[in-house]
């Protein structure tokens, strides 16, 4: 069927539009923007996507950070429901229950990618939908510039999506 992107970007120019504040592209959305269109739109389902919406305020029914506001870097909407994805680009790795920028772990990563999605899914849920009934509501976390697998029991791997776990679902 069809999948339409909110807003409507050229997929041959989203180094030009999906940027950081200096200017450079943030790779890791543009990468996922192309995946879910690519995946999508070979789907047998109707999808709508939204990339980086913002909301004024933040849910305080799951709020670890203490946040004001919130930026969700892609909604998934189908007649199955609705997926909050967070993307971290480049390479990232964890230990200690910790999430690092790069290899090395130095960088610690601010927020657990996990723990931003689902405080972004309860913020859709309870302050933007108004707690819809019979919606079925999910985050994930996309990782797609990772090539390993995390060991640990602490991150439900059916949430993960990385480059090395795409394998495992025939690479969508």
């Amino acid at each position: 069927m069809a999948v339409t992107f909110y807003p409507p970007n050229p997929i041959n120019s989203l180094e030009k539009r999906i940027i950081k504040e200096d200017g450079s592209p943030l790779q890791g959305e543009i990468d996922i923007y192309r995946k879910l269109y690519t995946d999508l739109s070979a789907s047998d389902q109707e999808w709508h996507v939204w990339h980086n919406i913002k909301f004024p305020r933040h849910s305080n029914n799951f709020n670890p950070y203490k946040k004001t506001s919130a930026q969700v870097d892609f909604m998934v909407l189908s007649e199955n429901g609705i997926i909050v994805i967070e993307v971290k680009g480049g390479a990232i790795s964890f230990k200690n229950n910790t999430f690092f920028f790069g290899n090395d772990f130095a960088s610690k990563v601010k927020q657990n990618p996990f723990r931003q999605a689902e405080g972004y899914m309860y913020t859709l849920k309870d302050l933007v939908l108004n707690n819809i009934g019979n919606c079925f509501y999910c985050f994930a976390v996309c990782l797609p510039h990772t090539d390993r697998d995390f060991d640990s029991k602490i991150i439900d791997h059916q949430l993960l999506w990385t480059k090395s776990t795409s394998s495992n679902y025939s690479n969508s």
